[in-house]
């Protein structure tokens, strides 16, 4: 599977996950898009989305 880090709101990177992610879907690979912002306190929720 293919875990993808993308800051929020930043949307020019955002466009270009949305189509990595359809070709990964075309190809039967998992994948999630975890946003995230600069900080510590992210860090759990970062974790529970990957480990679901």
């Amino acid at each position: 599977g293919v875990i993808t880090f993308t800051k929020r709101f930043c949307d020019p990177i955002l466009y270009d996950t949305v189509h990595i992610r359809n070709m990964l879907e075309k190809e039967g690979i998992p994948s999630i898009v975890i946003d995230y912002e600069n900080s510590v306190q992210e860090i759990g929720r970062i974790k529970t989305r990957v480990e679901a």
